[in-house]
């Protein structure tokens, strides 16, 4: 019996491969599909849900390059969207973690729009956010 998520793929599996095969039109579409993907978890989910955790590894892809987030182990449930819920630590991926999550350990949708964009610069450049360095980043 195979899974439901069996003909989908990690994004991670652009930074492995040489760039032609993703080209840039499919990297839009990419990108364009995940934004939806997370605009639908802020505005069309009653109540809102914050992933917590977006991050390459987290985005599948099917054999046309459409999108799933996935994996919503670390996700927040917003009870009163126009409240700022506070956590107990921090969680998430070095590398994708908003800097202003990690000092206040305030959770809303602003997080993953953060963390979203750490994707973008995995999209766009080929590399890996965090290359296991701890205090290299790609932003830097």
């Amino acid at each position: 019996m195979t899974s439901m998520f069996s003909q989908w793929r990690t994004l991670v599996v652009f930074s492995t491969i040489h760039h032609d095969i993703i080209d840039w039109p499919k990297r839009l579409h990419i990108a364009i599909g995940a934004a939806q993907d997370l605009c639908y978890l802020y505005n069309d989910c009653s109540p809102p849900i914050v992933h917590r955790d977006v991050k390459a590894s987290n985005i599948l892809l099917d054999s046309q390059f459409n999108t799933k987030v996935a994996d919503f182990g670390l996700a927040k449930i917003l009870i009163k969207p126009e409240e700022l819920a506070t956590m107990s630590a921090v969680a998430g991926t070095f590398g994708y973690i908003a800097p202003e999550y990690a000092q206040s350990i305030r959770v809303n949708e602003k997080i993953d729009v953060y963390s979203f964009g750490a994707v973008l610069l995995e999209l766009t450049t080929g590399k890996e956010v965090n290359p296991g360095y701890e205090y290299l980043s790609l932003a830097e």
